[in-house]
């Protein structure tokens, strides 16, 4: 996958029990080229955040997410480091 910056506009459900966001996106493929596309994630009982992204006529990619362990045991002090 590109670098892809944008804006989004999203919508918060459910799918088959799980907590689910959908959402559309418009922005720049590494800062040049007009994009937009769409793309949902659900939030599975493990905790992780799995979906896909879509960009418009192009390419789609998964992705699963894990909340990144140490940032939930940092303590403030650390945080302004």
């Amino acid at each position: 996958m590109i670098a892809i910056r944008g804006g989004i506009h999203y919508f918060v459900g459910e799918r088959g029990g799980k907590p689910l966001v959908e959402w559309t996106w418009q922005g720049l493929d590494e800062g040049r080229d007009d994009l937009c596309g769409r793309g949902w994630a659900t939030l599975d009982t493990d905790g992780k955040l799995r979906g896909r992204v879509f960009i418009h006529c192009g390419d789609d990619s998964s992705f699963v997410a894990e909340r990144f362990a140490e940032a939930k045991q940092r303590s403030p002090a650390a945080r302004g480091r």
